[in-house]
């Protein structure tokens, strides 16, 4: 049976940062058949097997994956489980205050590429023409003073930038791409501008653009 010390060294791991002991729901087995120590703090678990040597640690979240497991040997384990414990408190506070965003995990984004490649496959492939690529910079040039425009507004400053460099890029490679390579670059990060609110002005102007010297029936936003 685990001793009292040890007891209160796991328990008093747990009153770290924002954490306190009372946040936590512990189920302990505790016989000499089997003994075994479970924390849980919502989703997230550190369980402790004393069945042997060494005792078998499985935590969520891990250092990198969702589950991870290690082992401490006995003679070490008062020594090294409070940073252990510590270490696992510290990915819980992280992975709360930074959950996935949600633009990592929306599909919405895939199914818009699959459609552009749809309409893309319907056109004949080549580079644009010299009236066409003057025309594309003249409209991203449009753009660019749209987006210049903005730039009082502090919040936006960084991605104001972020969209002029872009487009940059865009006006640069009109001469280097072929217009399916081109047309499905400008689309994809027309469509990522166009997630927020206050570029939906911007987008649909940009889409006119494209829509108009590609002549396709580009899907919308």
């Amino acid at each position: 049976m685990l001793r009292d010390c040890i007891k209160n060294s796991i328990y008093g791991a747990l009153n770290f940062d924002v954490f306190r002991y009372e946040d936590f729901i512990i189920e302990i087995i505790d016989n000499n058949y089997n003994n075994k120590i479970c924390i849980k703090y919502d989703d997230y678990y550190c369980n402790m097997e004393f069945n042997g040597e060494p005792c078998e640690i499985k935590y969520s979240p891990g250092k990198v994956l969702i589950e991870e497991s290690s082992a401490l040997s006995l003679s070490k384990f008062e020594n090294n489980i409070k940073t252990l414990i510590q270490e696992w408190l510290k990915r819980i506070k992280r992975d709360m205050i930074n959950p996935l965003e949600k633009r990592f995990v929306d599909n919405s984004i895939q199914k818009f590429r699959e459609e552009i490649e749809s309409k893309l496959c319907e056109m004949e492939d080549g580079y644009f023409t010299k009236d066409e690529g003057n025309e594309l910079r003249e409209r991203l040039k449009q753009l660019e003073k749209m987006i210049s425009e903005r730039d009082s507004q502090e919040e936006l400053q960084a991605e104001i930038l972020r969209m002029k460099g872009e487009l940059e890029f865009l006006k640069a490679t009109i001469d280097t791409l072929t217009k399916k390579k081109w047309l499905k670059n400008a689309l994809v990060k027309m469509w990522v501008w166009g997630q927020k609110e206050e570029n939906q002005k911007l987008i649909e102007s940009g889409f006119e653009a494209v829509k108009t010297i590609s002549q396709m029936d580009i899907p919308k936003l």
